[in-house]
């Protein structure tokens, strides 16, 4: 800001009616004379006519002096643009270098450091992989303890039921030898029978000894039902203890069954949390990485804008001279002179206009790419690549590397 336009601000009273101006409106104040000349010679030009007769020689030196006074009124624009300008851009140039050296040493001093968290996390993160898996194996191999035991279990309850299968064939065998003991006790006294109607004159001494032969059949037949129904009854309680034991057992199994599907469930969640936590945490660091080549291209960009602002004016001041000497063999060209001295006359010049990007012939413009558009290029074919897994690898790109890079992130 110029002296005069400080002083125009220092120079509002307080208390005034006026609205606030803007910086243009004082600059506009400031420079009335020329922005004056502005709207009178815009008003000219606007009000000629855009087509001209041949032979009307009059209007075409009018129309050729009228460029000539709006040719040299925006050089006149451009200087006061620059004599306005030029401390604001130094005043941003200084505020720019201020921040930005700050920023460089910072970044690279992170850079610094963040190698050694990386190997840190790398060292950490295979630390857990480690604890993981032995807990993983200690897990495995308590379940396949459960698992040999409950075999065991299994083993002993069909040892078990061998055994009372055994027990009740010996009943069998016992009761078919009690049926065996009865049978011959009633041949026994058939024949007993027999013999007392052949010899009747021993019928008391037969009789007293069937007597005491009945007796001792039935205490011994009472022997026999005794130890029988003892049999029978040691049996039902062997059974009954069995069908306990074998009850027990089963809901053990059930029990141990249902806790080592309770605790694979438990794993398989934490498995399931730990990929959603590293999947997050992958996310994060791919939106890190993206910001930070974002900020990168920008700045290439930024710097790429400025060497193509310099080309662009050197190139500009070459084809100046160019054509003042082309001029100079084209100045007899359609020549016209206005009475005050301005001289319209004809000029050649290159123009391009780009019509099909895609039928450039690219081998052709190769030499004229710089390197920041290549890289800029790359970078943009390399994002189109990441949702096709065939062509994600290294050399997806000749001449350049394409690799994950893993960074740690402070958040």
């Amino acid at each position: 800001m110029t002296e005069q336009t400080s002083n125009a601000v220092e120079n509002i009273d307080i208390g005034h009616n006026r609205p606030p101006e803007s910086l243009g409106d004082m600059i506009k104040q400031e420079q009335s004379e020329l922005f004056d000349r502005f709207a009178k010679i815009l008003d000219a030009i606007e009000r000629t006519p855009t087509s001209i007769p041949v032979d009307d020689e009059d209007t075409a030196g009018l129309v050729a002096e009228n460029i000539k006074i709006a040719r040299a009124l925006v050089k006149e624009l451009k200087e006061v643009q620059a004599h306005y300008t030029k401390p604001l851009k130094d005043q941003v140039a200084e505020i720019n270098a201020t921040f930005v050296k700050p920023q460089e040493r910072l970044s690279k001093a992170m850079d610094a450091v963040r190698d050694g968290l990386t190997k840190y996390t790398e060292a950490k993160k295979e630390q857990e992989r480690q604890a993981r898996l032995e807990k993983e194996r200690k897990e495995r191999e308590e379940a396949e303890e459960r698992l040999r035991k409950a075999r065991e279990a299994e083993d002993a309850r069909l040892r078990a039921e061998e055994e009372r299968r055994k027990a009740e064939e010996a009943a069998a065998r016992a009761q078919a030898e009690r049926e065996e003991a009865a049978r011959k006790a009633k041949e026994e006294a058939e024949r007993a029978e027999r013999l007392r109607q052949e010899r009747i004159e021993l019928e008391r001494k037969m009789a007293e000894e069937r007597k005491r032969a009945e007796e001792e059949r039935k205490k011994r037949e009472a022997e026999v039902a005794e130890r029988a129904e003892e049999e029978r009854a040691v049996a039902a309680e062997r059974e009954k203890a069995e069908a306990e034991a074998r009850a027990k057992a089963e809901e053990e199994n059930r029990k141990r069954i249902e806790e080592m599907r309770k605790q694979e469930i438990e794993a398989e969640e934490a498995r399931r949390r730990h990929r959603e936590e590293e999947k997050q945490r992958l996310e994060e660091r791919r939106r890190w990485e993206e910001e930070e080549k974002q900020r990168k291209t920008e700045q290439a960009e930024a710097a790429k804008d400025e060497k193509l602002n310099l080309a662009a004016a050197e190139r500009a001041e070459k084809h100046a001279d160019r054509a003042a000497a082309q001029a100079k063999d084209e100045a007899g060209m359609a020549r016209t002179r206005s009475d005050r001295g301005a001289l319209a006359t004809q000029q050649r010049r290159w123009k391009l206009t780009l019509i099909d990007p895609t039928k450039c012939d690219v081998e052709a413009l190769w030499p004229y790419l710089n390197e920041d558009a290549i890289e800029a290029a790359a970078w943009r074919y390399m994002q189109t690549l990441q949702a096709d897994e065939k062509h994600r690898h290294r050399n997806a790109i000749p001449g350049c590397i394409i690799e994950y890079e893993t960074q740690t992130i402070v958040r």
